[in-house]
């Protein structure tokens, strides 16, 4: 599934994972579900062997405006990678980072992958502004951020080849936590740089939750024309736990019961699958589901299973391109107007409905833009997708602004599920192949409009209303 390199995340969602055919988002752990990340027995990655090649141990050199243009999420430097990631996490309303990331050890190849190392930062949300500061630990190194309890660590694992440097997978993460070393955290580059694995256990409970359901993943990706592709992924081990109701109750009922939670510890069913993956050459040999059930209500739990197979790395598809987080685009507005025939004739329809006050005024809207700024006329040309999730919906647009100074680049669509619809009109966006017409401006709050158009501007994230749908 392609994926826009526009920015779009849900409402409340603080990172996106994304890839050409592998998209997942999500937002933190709650504060009582640490991830515990013990790794199952028979699936440690071990040192590979090389991988036999017909291709150079090293690519050639692509230049870093070429490599930028396909991946979307290269950045020139670790400096300027670190700052990305800040950002993206910053670019949410009210969300805080440290000040600086913290490095671990460094890991050399002597191919294509260059370098590799984990880069983790601390981040929370609900900033006041002028709140105190702070210094905490992280890798061994002190970063200082807001004195605040909500404290999340991100850890992310980059790669360096040639020139460039790529976000590669951000971990689970990780909450309340004082310190994180970075042995806590499972992957590994092969020494002749061939190829770079890791294990991770996104949002997993416990295995000894009762209630608990969770899986580990596995992934190894190789490089094609100076940009990492995902080589094969694989679930290689899941697990689903619950508590039968009537046994429950019996157990609850007895004179004396057992503490909690003994009573779901004994109740309990659990069906627990997992495959082998094994580093053969320049194959991988992800082995067929394995599962094993206990408790009474075992058998009506649901687990996906997957027949054996092999993938070799030197088949890697070159549309398998990812990152694990798209820079930020900045909501810029155009320093010349728009002068083509089709977007010159929109602009004078506009101006002729605004004069005679035709169109429809939007519910609420008006109330909420503030007075001083000025309006601009924009023309929506069609929508790219959207992604729902934390109580409202962002959608990706393609638009052109054709008077005022409302952005061009880096503005996404969203609605919050609220009951005062302000700002909301299901015209507003084009459903065919003919443009809306909007007059929009500036909002100033965010905290009642249901409707509208955001974007980050660098420092904060501003809020755009619909004044009226033009036609």
């Amino acid at each position: 599934m392609a994926v826009s390199s526009r920015r779009s995340r849900s409402p409340d969602a603080s990172a996106c994972v994304l890839a050409l055919s592998l998209v997942g988002c999500g937002g933190e752990v709650p504060a009582s579900t640490v991830p515990t990340r013990a790794a199952p027995p028979t699936t440690e990655p071990r040192p590979a062997e090389p991988v036999p090649t017909t291709e150079p141990a090293t690519e050639p050199a692509v230049p870093f405006d070429d490599v930028r243009a396909r991946s979307h999420c290269a950045f020139e430097s670790i400096e300027l990678l670190c700052a990305g990631l800040r950002e993206h996490f910053r670019s949410s309303d009210g969300a805080w980072t440290s000040e600086d990331c913290a490095l671990g050890p460094a890991h050399s190849g002597a191919g294509s992958f260059a370098e590799a190392r984990l880069v983790a930062i601390h981040a929370g949300s609900g900033l006041t502004a002028g709140a105190p500061t702070t210094v905490r630990t992280l890798f061994g190194a002190t970063l200082r951020g807001p004195a605040t309890d909500d404290v999340t660590t991100h850890v992310l694992l980059v790669a360096r080849v040639g020139h460039a440097w790529f976000p590669l997978h951000l971990f689970d993460p990780i909450v309340r936590a004082a310190d994180v070393e970075p042995d806590r955290f499972t992957w590994h580059l092969d020494d002749d740089g061939a190829a770079l694995e890791w294990t991770d256990e996104p949002a997993a409970a416990r295995r000894e939750d009762p209630y608990g359901n969770g899986r580990v993943e596995r992934t190894i990706v190789v490089t094609d024309h100076g940009v990492p592709v995902i080589a094969a992924q694989a679930t290689i081990e899941i697990w689903r736990s619950d508590v039968d109701l009537a046994c429950s109750r019996a157990c609850h009922a007895e004179p004396i019961p057992p503490a909690d939670p003994g009573c779901a510890q004994r109740c309990a069913s659990r069906a627990h699958g997992t495959r082998s993956w094994e580093r053969v050459g320049s194959e991988i040999h992800i082995g067929a589901t394995r599962i094993e059930r206990t408790g009474a209500s075992a058998g009506a739990l649901e687990l996906e299973s997957h027949a054996a197979e092999i993938v070799s790395l030197a088949d890697a598809s070159p549309e398998m391109l990812f990152c694990a987080f798209l820079p930020v685009e900045h909501a810029v507005a155009r320093s010349v107007a728009r002068s083509d025939p089709a977007s010159v004739a929109l602009l004078e329809r506009a101006r002729a409905l605004l004069a005679h006050g035709g169109g429809r005024r939007v519910h609420g809207a008006l109330a909420i833009a503030d007075p001083d700024a000025p309006r601009s006329i924009v023309a929506i040309d069609t929508t790219l997708g959207t992604a729902c999730g934390g109580g409202g919906c962002t959608t990706a647009i393609a638009h052109r602004t054709l008077e005022g100074p409302f952005p061009e680049e880096g503005v996404h669509h969203f609605t919050f599920d609220r009951a005062a619809r302000v700002g909301c009109d299901d015209a507003a966006l084009p459903t065919g192949t003919a443009p809306t017409l909007l007059e929009v401006a500036p909002a100033v709050s965010r905290d009642t409009i249901a409707c509208g158009f955001g974007g980050w501007d660098g420092t904060s994230e501003r809020t755009w209303v619909v004044l009226r749908v033009l036609e």
